[in-house]
């Protein structure tokens, strides 16, 4: 028994003619499926997005916070950290370790990674908080961050000087 070769290979070559490309219907249901899952996903990616930056800049101020409090007392010497609200960054004087003596480090929390703002600071009515030599805050304070519509408070206890989340 013998094929014809010839037969198959016209009726495959016809199928595959016909069938090219895609129908408009198969577009059409694929962009708007596309559409749906996007509407959705990118408010939750911007809330994620939110979310990271503010944990970012609230651990970097808490780290700061307890770093000037161990160098005050491993140093014995007060230190202090100054909050500037209207530029969203605070300074630390004379960290042994982070910077030369007598030098300043700033820390600008409008900037990448944080792109967070300083809402609020409140130290017995004033925008800075001293470490002594035995490491307690001159007051207890309140440091309240914003991203978005996101906010972390940090308080610090004026007798340990330790700083924490609520």
């Amino acid at each position: 028994m013998r094929t014809d070769l010839s037969k198959l290979t016209s009726i495959s070559q016809d199928a595959i003619s016909r069938r090219v490309g895609f129908s408009f219907l198969e577009v059409t249901v694929v962009m708007l499926t596309m559409g749906i899952l996007g509407a959705v996903a990118i408010p939750r990616w911007g809330q994620a997005l939110s979310k990271i930056r503010l944990e970012a800049a609230t651990n970097r101020l808490l780290a700061d916070l307890a770093a000037a409090r161990t160098d005050a007392i491993s140093t014995c010497q007060q230190r202090t950290i100054i909050f500037d609200i209207a530029q969203d960054q605070y300074s630390m004087q004379g960290l042994h370790w982070l910077s030369p003596v007598g030098t300043q480090t700033l820390v600008d929390l409008k900037v990448a990674p944080y792109c967070s703002q300083i809402n609020s600071v409140d130290f017995n009515s004033t925008t800075q908080v001293t470490f002594d030599r035995f490491g307690a805050a001159s007051h207890n304070g309140i440091i309240q961050l914003r991203n978005g519509s996101k906010t972390a408070t940090i308080r610090v206890d004026a007798q340990t000087g330790k700083a924490s989340l609520p």
